[in-house]
């Protein structure tokens, strides 16, 4: 925690317990009053918490490095570490 790779932050968003997933708004609908994901069909509610972050970023190149030991199956896109996919 000294270095600052892991710090605390929130995060808020559309819920579902039964899943145990945020959803994006544009994941999320209201049916009958209530709001449901998409995707399941399981109710989400709005829900900010605290959580210990890892700051990723400070370890790219290392990260880099790792990724780029494994066969293309095991990577998708990711704009943040700037991998593009296979």
């Amino acid at each position: 925690m000294a270095s600052g790779a892991v710090y605390k932050g929130s995060h808020s968003g559309w819920y579902s317990v039964s899943d145990e997933c945020f959803y994006q708004a544009a994941q999320v609908e209201e049916v009958d009053g209530v709001m449901i994901a998409s995707e399941t069909g399981s109710e989400v509610v709005w829900q900010e918490e605290e959580n210990w972050k890892f700051r990723m970023s400070s370890f790219l190149p290392q990260l880099r490095d790792w990724t780029a030991r494994f066969e293309c199956e095991y990577q998708t896109e990711s704009p943040c570490l700037n991998i593009p996919a296979c």
